[in-house]
């Protein structure tokens, strides 16, 4: 992502609807209290400091996402899912990935490789951009690769051995 307009993105991720609604569905899912938790592509880290979890990390691909998660008090590392993680197998409850998958150059390899992170029935919780005729400039701006339709993230999901609860569109009032 280009340095100023991440500089940009920092402050929508704390003030802009979109993602105040989106931390306010992730705290709804009443994750245990004692979960362990993983977050990929934690950005600011704003998502994870609204978690009231004591046992909680970012990853971001990001060095200033990283600084800027921890000036909250957010634990983060910089990380790039296309290598090697420094987590070991079944290490955690809980894992996010909020529009990260689409960013990635293998989303099934790279899916694979977090699944491998969780416990045994552990909690994958994923959010991508929906279809592909909704693609605009601001994928082109966040460098997204792709956008996802329901049966692809079907597919996607079942490849990484993932066993699916809940498959929705969460904010269908903007596609009209």
């Amino acid at each position: 992502m280009d340095e100023s307009y991440e500089q940009e993105y920092f402050r929508q991720e704390k003030e802009h609807w979109w993602f105040q609604g989106r931390r306010d569905l992730i705290k709804k899912l009443n994750l245990p209290k004692d979960a362990t938790i993983l977050e990929v592509g934690c950005g600011s880290g704003l998502n994870l400091k609204a978690l009231p979890q004591r046992d909680k990390i970012g990853l971001d691909i990001s060095e200033p996402a990283v600084m800027k998660a921890k000036t909250y008090g957010v634990n983060a590392l910089v990380g790039d899912l296309n290598k090697e993680l420094a987590f070991k197998k079944e290490s955690f409850d809980v894992i996010l990935a909020l529009d990260v998958i689409e960013h990635l150059e293998s989303d099934t390899e790279s899916l694979k490789k977090l699944v491998a992170l969780l416990k045994p029935n552990g909690k994958f919780i994923m959010n991508v951009p929906a279809n592909m005729s909704l693609w605009s400039e601001h994928d082109v701006m966040n460098k997204h690769k792709k956008r996802y339709t329901r049966n692809e993230v079907r597919k996607l999901t079942k490849s990484a051995n993932l066993k699916q609860n809940t498959l929705s569109y969460w904010n269908m009032t903007l596609f009209p």
